[in-house]
């Protein structure tokens, strides 16, 4: 009966199983839209109701939906109101209405805006849920893409929040004052990702719905991505409705000074996250020499890519890394077309010199994008293993939330591969690519940590990332709890 019930209990794929989510306080909440491989939606409730007002658009029913927060206000008419229930009710409508939402690997968030002291203030706040997901690639966000690694290779972006440069250099940056108003929102408004803008005078500003249809306005420009806006109104001098790096003041005049630096400047996401995922690993497995990077460069990898190429520039480790292989899933191939083993768009170089990976790497971007989830993955590895004869160990950077679509050829890898796995902080592991490293006799590592894959046995479990895993009959399967 024991045995039963253990086999049981390791087949269950945690259905039904639910988490308390995290709870933020913040002023206000701001999206964030530096991420440039992410896009995003919101969907409104009412201040006191729990129905979503707007339908999510049909073309994210095949996207990779990231994150998800719900936003509210503390303030409550009544100090007995059950602002959890609320919360609670309007997710579980949400995810009626929306069941594609349901993925176990979505973060989701509370997030309570505290600023609001009056009901009048509370209602005119946005309340609803703000949908994070990958959009489908294009000429037009490969190239933002591309244009955000440059800058971060280059040293041009700082942390909002650390005032730092990414690298050890140093920058002054310039500024030029452009004039606007409510009606008319000059060009110059229109600059690179990452700028940060200072909206310090403006007139008939006096109620929140102005301030929020302004500050809308701006966020809407064709290139507008996560700019710092920051707002207070001279009426009521202190309710600063956008709060960031820079406080400003609103005053009486005739037109509004925008401030723009051509050092940008990063939100916190950057640095919050786990980007610097291969220096990590490779400078905590000092044992890894003349390894052979296969990295996945589809939609959406691009700040790992980043601080990948910005720490090789600085560190050019000929003796860690023989080569790089990029793939892109086929160039631009149409899905239906795709057979597997001969999808293609991989490009290879030799790790000699910089310039050459960077342009490689360039080259692999533009060629496509990828398409639908899946990858081809072991397709690349084996490109490697047959044009890199001293390869004795692949280093495959993946996309957690991208299942390779040719696993079937795995049994043709003849070297290990260790799985350094991206957007895997604080989620759930695939365990395809757990099965993956265990079949090559590899390892799976995230920021966290390094798991040797022939340490999971049957009737074990092992605690990788978020969840427990174990072996039943040659598959990893995920556990429901530890043993």
């Amino acid at each position: 009966m024991k045995l039963l019930f253990s086999s049981i209990f390791v087949l269950t794929q945690l259905i039904g199983f639910t988490q308390q989510r995290p709870v933020k306080l913040v002023d206000t909440y701001q999206i964030e839209n530096s991420n440039p491989g992410v896009c995003s939606c919101k969907i409104p409730v009412n201040f006191n109701l729990d129905d979503p007002l707007e339908a999510l658009p049909d073309s994210l029913e095949d996207r990779i939906v990231e994150r998800i927060d719900l936003v509210y206000t503390t303030y409550a008419l009544n100090p007995t109101f059950d602002q959890l229930k609320l919360n609670n009710s309007r997710v579980a409508k949400f995810k009626n209405r929306f069941p594609f939402v349901t993925e176990k690997n979505i973060q989701w968030t509370d997030y309570g805006q505290t600023i609001a002291k009056t009901a009048f203030h509370a209602k005119n706040l946005f309340h609803g849920f703000v949908v994070y997901y990958r959009p489908k690639p294009t000429v037009e966000t490969i190239a933002k893409e591309i244009a955000f690694i440059d800058s971060v290779v280059e040293g041009n972006l700082i942390s909002s929040s650390r005032n730092h440069r990414i690298d050890s250099g140093s920058s002054t940056a310039s500024k030029k004052t452009v004039k606007t108003s409510i009606s008319a929102i000059p060009s110059e408004f229109d600059l690179a990702v990452g700028s940060c803008y200072e909206v310090t005078k403006f007139k008939d500003l006096s109620d929140t719905a102005t301030i929020v249809k302004f500050v809308e306005k701006i966020r809407q420009l064709p290139r507008y991505a996560g700019h710092q806006i920051n707002v207070s109104t001279s009426k009521v001098p202190d309710l600063y409705l956008y709060q960031g790096t820079y406080l400003t003041e609103v005053k009486d005049c005739d037109y509004a000074e925008a401030t723009t630096a051509k050092t940008a400047v990063l939100d916190d996401w950057f640095n919050a996250g786990d980007y610097e995922l291969v220096q990590t690993i490779y400078e905590r497995n000092t044992n890894w020499q003349n390894t052979h990077v296969v990295m996945d460069v589809t939609g959406s990898m691009s700040p790992y890519i980043a601080k990948t190429l910005a720490w090789l520039k600085h560190n050019q480790q000929q003796n860690k890394i023989d080569s790089f292989t990029f793939f892109n899933d086929g160039d631009t191939t149409p899905d239906f077309a795709k057979v597997i083993g001969e999808v293609g768009g991989i490009y290879s170089v030799n790790n000699t010199i910089f310039d050459s990976v960077f342009s490689t790497l360039k080259k692999a971007m533009l060629a496509g994008g990828g398409g639908d989830v899946e990858e081809n993955n072991v397709e690349a590895m084996l490109s490697v293993q047959s044009n890199f004869k001293d390869c004795d160990a692949i280093v495959l950077v993946a996309d957690n939330f991208a299942t390779p679509r040719d696993l079937s050829l795995v049994k043709q890898l003849n070297v290990p591969v260790r799985i350094v796995l991206c957007g895997a902080l604080n989620r759930t592991i695939n365990r395809h690519y757990i099965q993956l490293a265990y079949d090559t006799k590899g390892s799976i590592h995230t920021i966290e940590q390094d798991i040797n894959c022939q340490d999971i046995k049957t009737n074990k479990t092992i605690k990788i990332g978020t969840a427990y895993y174990t072996l039943f009959e040659g598959k990893i399967m995920i556990a429901s709890e530890k043993a």
